[in-house]
């Protein structure tokens, strides 16, 4: 395998928030710290089998797994290392006991709390196995227990925080497990939705159930959202026992019967093809629909705030950058909240690729250093290790990013300010106000999440007292930046965010 490790860095922070037009989010730490941000991705590892839609995992041990949806070889193979390995050994696991009706070869990866992947796959014959469990005791893949067999087989997977998996099936069920992907229960949604929600049934689309269960997450709460074919995203807060739209107001308030066409959030239950469902780090949610385009989302990716109960259209993406089906079909969240989404289709697209974000909201292309095959066949294939993201495109190559927050190189408070920090945005300037406790040397530098400069750095001198320093954004587009901070050799890091 071919192997680079990056160092990369990012402090943890504390926040101070303050909004108008323009938002700045300030992180704060009394710390001496080395600022070091390497805005490309590395070559990890290579000549892996090529195929197209690649599909990885994580465990907690960080033990990865690579498998491909569609590939020429010989089909049941899983390939397992570890993201600990400077130079990752991929080792083929035992074949899985495909069943012979198997339309393609593994659709769905996942771990369980015993580090120990669980497979899915499409299947022409209704008897037939669909999910299985490596059963690390007998080094053997054995075929998951389920109540009630799905038509055709798993279209995508996702684990709770405590560890309960969760498998959509196509034109089925929501299915779930609490004994590590041993036996699976099935869910009808659709139909604890239609009981509750009257309105939602027959869809947008004029269908009376959901169709396809495209998509699958689960964010830090708890809570399950699924992503239908027909009928935008559902969730459940109870382990499945029950389930609601998420749009949060979808009939009318005098007749339950009758949707309100003039909801807030109906872009969450028109999106259609909903593949897509990812988390920012304070649990707004992420999601792609092609039918968003009925709305005028030409991009067809929205983020949601579900405590406030409002959407917004992701900025920064091109116009129809999802066309169909699961173009986007993963989006992971690094631990300090970097979002990352690849985008696909089954042809190349203009701007397919690697997108990033802070909130959910804002995106910038991120594909430097990436020279294979990127293109709509590598969909699905992201995955995170804590704040190292991995991914792979489909000649058999997988790239790794390390998004780590800065760390510590050592601490002295007595010899430094005490130094506080408020923010005083226009719509074409931001000002820094500080107070300092003593005479400092103060430099401000600002980059975007890549590391690229996009202002040079400024220096100043100031007496103790409270003190300004004015950014210039008139010239700056919207988007997130990050501001580095230095007073008398003490680093702070900023999160800027411009939103006219």
């Amino acid at each position: 395998m071919s192997i680079t490790t990056p160092l990369n860095n990012r402090n943890r922070l504390k926040t101070v928030f303050s909004l108008t037009v323009i938002t700045l989010v300030v992180f704060l730490s009394h710390m001496t710290i080395v600022y070091s941000q390497q805005p490309a991705w590395q070559l990890w590892a290579s000549g892996l089998p090529a195929g197209t839609f690649p599909k990885m995992t994580i465990a907690a041990n960080h033990d990865i797994f690579y498998t491909l949806v569609g590939t020429g070889a010989s089909k049941g193979y899983v390939y397992k290392a570890n993201t600990k390995n400077n130079q990752p050994n991929f080792e083929a696991m035992p074949v899985i006991p495909l069943p012979p009706s198997v339309t393609n070869n593994i659709q769905v990866l996942e771990t369980n709390k015993n580090n120990e992947p669980i497979a899915g796959i499409f299947r022409g014959e209704q008897g037939e196995p669909w999910l299985f469990r490596f059963d690390s005791k007998t080094q053997q893949w054995v075929a998951s227990t389920v109540d009630v067999s799905p038509t055709l087989g798993a279209y995508c997977i996702a684990k709770s925080p405590n560890g309960t998996l969760w498998v959509g099936g196509k034109w089925s069920y929501v299915y779930k497990s609490t004994d590590e992907g041993v036996t699976f229960q099935h869910i009808d949604e659709s139909a604890l939705v239609k009981a509750a929600y009257p309105c939602y049934y027959p869809s947008w689309f004029n269908y009376q159930v959901d169709g396809a269960i495209y998509g699958i997450n689960v964010d830090a709460n708890g809570r399950v959202y699924a992503g239908t074919e027909s009928a935008g995203m559902v969730y459940s807060d109870d382990e499945g026992i029950t389930w609601h739209p998420a749009d949060y107001h979808p009939c009318l308030d005098n007749n339950a019967s009758q949707k309100d066409s003039n909801s807030a959030m109906k872009p969450l239950s028109i999106s259609g093809n909903c593949a897509g469902i990812g988390f920012t780090s304070d649990n707004k949610v992420i999601w792609s629909g092609a039918a968003m385009w009925t709305l005028g989302w030409n991009n067809a990716i929205g983020c949601a705030d579900m405590k406030n109960h409002t959407v917004s259209q992701a900025l920064g993406l091109p116009q129809y950058l999802v066309q169909a089906g699961q173009q986007i079909s993963k989006i992971v969240t690094t631990s300090n909240g970097q979002v990352f989404l690849h985008s696909g289709g089954g042809t190349k697209i203009e701007g397919v690729g690697i997108y990033t974000s802070m909130d959910g909201v804002n995106w910038s292309a991120f594909n430097t250093g990436i020279t294979g095959a990127l293109d709509g066949q590598s969909q699905g294939s992201l995955a995170v290790d804590g704040n190292t993201v991995f991914m792979a495109t489909h000649d058999g190559k997988i790239w790794k990013y390390d998004a780590a927050p800065i760390t510590s190189v050592g601490e002295n408070e007595e010899e430094h300010n005490s130094v506080t920090v408020t923010i005083n945005p226009s719509a074409t300037e931001v000002t820094l106000n500080f107070d300092l406790q003593f005479p400092a040397d103060v430099t401000v530098s600002l980059t975007n999440v890549l590391g690229e400069a996009i202002l040079k750095e400024s220096s100043h001198s100031f007496n103790s007292g409270h003190q300004n320093i004015y950014f210039n954004t008139s010239d700056i587009p919207d988007g997130i930046y990050i501001a580095a901070i230095t007073v008398n050799g003490q680093n702070y890091s900023c999160k800027v965010i411009i939103h006219r």
